[in-house]
């Protein structure tokens, strides 16, 4: 018989990849002010300023994968969850691309990454609706 997860244990990896992630910025931290590195500290700054979003980017895919398992009712929300964790991933790696074009001064990397920064909510509804696509096929499949 399956058994389910734990509804805690989404909570519980996301605090241990953060507290792993906090550790890692410190070592980089440590690792630009030896090699007197402002792009390295910037990166580290920008990390350590949005570890939030990072910490619910990494709660909401938790849930996500944890309410696929509830095939006929909690099923409906992971659509929605999915899609924020991924548009919360591609805002932050289009911010480390901001980052790097400002230092860099590269003008077309900052107009692309305020471009995608721009159209993130445009980006949720698209992959919302591709995930309830996905879910309604896999449904109607499996009856």
């Amino acid at each position: 018989m399956y058994k389910k997860p734990a509804a805690v244990l989404p909570i519980f990896w996301t605090i241990v990849g953060s507290s792993f992630l906090i550790i890692l910025l410190f070592i980089c931290y440590l690792i630009a002010q030896k090699v007197d590195s402002n792009l390295l500290t910037d990166v580290v700054f920008f990390t350590f300023t949005n570890l939030g979003v990072v910490f619910l980017a990494g709660l909401l895919a938790g849930y996500a994968w944890y309410f696929a398992g509830y095939r006929k009712t909690l099923v409906f929300i992971t659509p929605i969850l999915s899609a924020a964790a991924v548009v919360m991933g591609i805002w932050l790696g289009f911010g480390f691309m901001e980052l790097i074009g400002a230092r860099m001064k590269l003008g077309a990397l900052l107009h692309i990454s305020w471009m995608v920064q721009g159209s993130t909510f445009l980006l949720f509804v698209i992959l919302t609706g591709f995930g309830y696509i996905k879910l309604l096929s896999e449904l109607i499949k499996s009856k």
